[in-house]
């Protein structure tokens, strides 16, 4: 019971340290949760700075769009003042007016661009153009469709000579409209392009046609890049609602952006070093219980040496002994008997010898060295144990040492008589399937309770009032250098239970 008391401080200590290595991972994920949570309220924070940045863009744009409209009112005022007046002059009978006042005119205009032409298109005089009008004699080509825009105006010179005065926007005009255009496309270029370096979608109304994006990571993966771009722009929508914004010349535009990539790495960054702190605590845990085996397989090994050395000097006084009692009368008899235990104990120190290392294989028939341990037994166990052993009629043949095996079967049927208290039957019963021996151990003891079956082959284990706990472990360690293993197949308490070994046949 010392030795399960052991087990049971040792299992309470294991269960303490990890309740405090529980709490130091969640200590930790918390921490590192809590400065997740600061960064990504950071980077929101710089977000919603960028986007109210993008929508007081938006109204400078909008704003200069305004005053841009005004000025094309402006223009569109002064332009019909000018073919008004033209007009005016043309139908209230000042035909006979001469060129030089309609080219006063003409030339004290300084903002809107004019030419004057004859029916046969030829230029008489221009002002606030682009061209020469010295060298460009007539009004064709992509001049006239420049000056296109509006509607001439005829003049009725004298003789009745139509001329025609075309007009289109000034230069101020002009000028104003490449800015407002320049601003727009920087707008968009700015926006994508944002301090905050969060990728940036910016779609038209129907949310399909893309107009600029920035900060997009690289498409590593086989979709084509419309695809992946697609799939980006689904991923922003269900991260954020767009910043919406209208533009002059463009209408509604929508701006789509979703959390950095900096922030997915950080957040992924606890994760991974969690992992690698498990992996590395597995690693750990695994070289330590290598060691341990290690360590405690040397000092089985010295264990085991130690008492077959022990051993031996009595065994060897037991039998001069034996020896003596021969030559007495009467004494012959119990000679012989003494001899079995003394060469029992000789198989046992063999036993022990040949713990911790190599032992000699060979190809045995198990049907009759389980006859011959059993035989042994009965002499030795209450008469009230019935043992049953059933088998083929054939020879059963494994490759395996035979005084360890032995030593095997005598463990599990001294197990089962402590189990049944002196009393009960205890049935060994050998099967085979077509590569392997199945051994089953079955006994009508008190059984093992659930809780304890787990641990049935851990050194030191035992659930007897008084052991050491070794003989289950060492029949597992037989087995593992003989390619077999042992299991508990069943166990109820109050019923019984069945241990099961499977072996390799022969070949």
């Amino acid at each position: 019971m010392q030795i399960m008391n052991y087990y049971l401080q040792t299992r309470t200590w294991k269960l303490a340290l990890l309740v405090i290595a529980v709490l130091f991972l969640l200590g930790y994920i918390f921490a590192v949760y809590t400065i997740i949570r600061k960064i990504s309220e950071n980077e929101r924070r710089q977000v919603q700075a960028w986007a109210i940045t993008v929508q007081k863009k938006a109204d400078m744009v909008n704003y200069t769009e305004q005053y841009f409209q005004k000025v094309r009112e402006e223009e569109h005022r002064n332009a019909n003042i000018l073919a008004s007046a033209f007009k005016y002059f043309s139908v209230s009978g000042f035909g006979d007016i001469s060129n030089d006042f309609f080219f006063n005119i003409i030339q004290t205009n300084k903002n809107t661009p004019v030419i004057l032409v004859d029916e046969k298109d030829n230029i008489i005089t221009a002002n606030n153009i682009d061209f020469d009008k010295d060298t460009v004699k007539k009004f064709a080509g992509v001049i006239k469709e420049r000056f296109s825009q509006f509607e001439p105006i005829e003049v009725f010179h004298y003789k009745n000579n139509v001329q025609h005065l075309y007009y289109t926007h000034s230069k101020l005009y002009s000028e104003l409209y490449a800015v407002l255009e320049e601003m727009n496309q920087s707008f968009f270029d700015e926006t994508a392009d944002n301090i905050a370096a969060v990728p940036v979608l910016i779609t038209d109304s129907t949310q399909h046609y893309i107009y600029a994006m920035g900060n997009i990571p690289p498409n590593n993966t086989n979709e084509n890049d419309s695809i992946y771009i697609s799939n980006i722009l689904k991923k922003m929508k269900s991260q954020n609602d767009p910043i919406v914004v209208t533009l002059p010349e463009h209408g509604v535009r929508y701006i789509y952006y979703m959390t950095s990539e900096m922030l997915v790495l950080v957040r992924l960054f606890p994760f991974v070093q969690l992992s690698v702190l498990i992996v590395l605590i597995v690693l750990a845990y695994l070289v330590f219980s290598v060691a341990r085996n290690a360590e405690q397989n040397r000092i089985w090994a010295g264990m085991a040496k130690e008492t077959a050395h022990q051993l031996g000097t009595p065994i060897s006084s037991m039998i001069a002994w034996t020896e003596l009692l021969k030559m007495q009368e009467k004494g012959e008899e119990i000679a012989v008997e003494l001899e079995k235990d003394i060469s029992r104990l000789h198989i046992i120190a063999d036993r022990f010898s040949k713990i911790g290392s190599a032992p000699s294989m060979d190809y045995i028939d198990l049907v009759p060295l389980i006859e011959e341990t059993l035989n042994y037994l009965k002499k030795r166990i209450s008469n009230k144990i019935i043992i049953h052993f059933h088998h083929p009629q054939h020879p059963v043949c494994t490759f395996t040492n035979a005084q360890l095996f032995s030593w095997i079967v005598e463990n599990l049927t001294r197990n089962a008589v402590d189990a049944m208290s002196g009393s009960g039957t205890f049935t060994i019963t050998i099967n085979e399937d077509e590569k392997h021996i199945i051994i089953d151990f079955t006994d009508t003891g008190k059984g093992i309770p659930k809780k304890l079956q787990h641990r049935l082959f851990l050194p030191g284990f035992t659930t007897k009032q008084r052991g050491w706990g070794l003989g289950l472990p060492l029949v597992k360690r037989i087995l593992k250098d003989n390619k077999g293993k042992i299991i508990l197949k069943s166990s109820t308490v109050g019923t019984g239970s069945t241990f099961r070994i499977l072996l390799n046949k022969c070949d």
